[in-house]
């Protein structure tokens, strides 16, 4: 059995899983042998960006091969695919019963996939037709006044 990883709220067995996988404040972390140690994830927690990546390099610095955690974001799922950790997205409850259901084969593996960045579905700036419509004497946007040509 590999290192397996909880996101939690506390250091301890007993703690609750934290659903934010990056700004969990800890990781509980069982190893091959049955021992469990935990992981001070604060300072990937306090980051203004990037805590998920973070969170996720200093698993993989520490020799974990699976994350069981409440929800893992697009960047930190790129990130844990790449170092090759295996994610459980949806746990919740206390870190020991988190633990003994994925043992026992009650929970799944999500499926890892590089989840394209929110794109807008319809493109552009709008073409200058702001609040006066873009006709002769322009309407907000980008222009469209002063062009002449327009007779009344």
């Amino acid at each position: 059995m590999a290192k397996i990883a909880v996101s939690s709220q506390g250091e301890t067995m007993d703690s609750q899983v934290d659903p934010r996988f990056g700004r969990a404040a800890y990781f509980v972390v069982k190893d091959d042998d049955g021992g469990v140690f935990a992981l001070d994830n604060t300072a990937a927690g306090q980051m203004s960006s990037g805590a998920g990546i973070q969170a996720a390099e200093n698993l993989a610095k520490a020799g974990v091969r699976k994350v069981l955690s409440g929800l893992v974001g697009p960047k930190a799922m790129n990130a844990l695919d790449a170092a090759g950790i295996e994610v459980v997205q949806g746990v919740q409850g206390r870190v020991a019963d988190a633990l003994a259901a994925y043992e026992q084969g009650h929970m799944a593996q999500t499926a890892t996939q590089a989840v394209a960045a929110a794109q807008p579905a319809a493109g552009g700036m709008g073409r200058g037709r702001g609040m006066g419509g873009g006709g002769c004497r322009g309407g907000g946007g980008r222009g469209g006044g002063g062009r002449g040509g327009c007779r009344r």
